[in-house]
């Protein structure tokens, strides 16, 4: 019988009986050299796509993020 996921904690669930697959996550802040990028440039870069880059960090698919802004970024 399977057991329930364990709760995430600040991005980052894990558990260790490896009934669950660990998610890592890339801290990416937005902006360089005075360039925004969008969720959209931004999920590019990492291949996936721009709800898994909005979802961990509370925002919307189309949201813009602010300068320097720290995105957790699924691996």
């Amino acid at each position: 019988m399977a057991t329930a996921a364990p709760a995430s904690v600040k991005g980052f669930n894990c558990a260790a009986n490896r009934m669950y697959p660990c998610q890592a996550y890339a801290l990416y802040h937005a902006g360089f050299a005075g360039v925004l990028l969008d969720l959209t440039a931004i999920s590019d870069l990492f291949v996936v796509s721009r709800f898994m880059v909005a979802h961990p960090n509370n925002l919307s698919t189309t949201a813009a993020p602010a300068n320097e802004q720290p995105l957790l970024v699924p691996l």
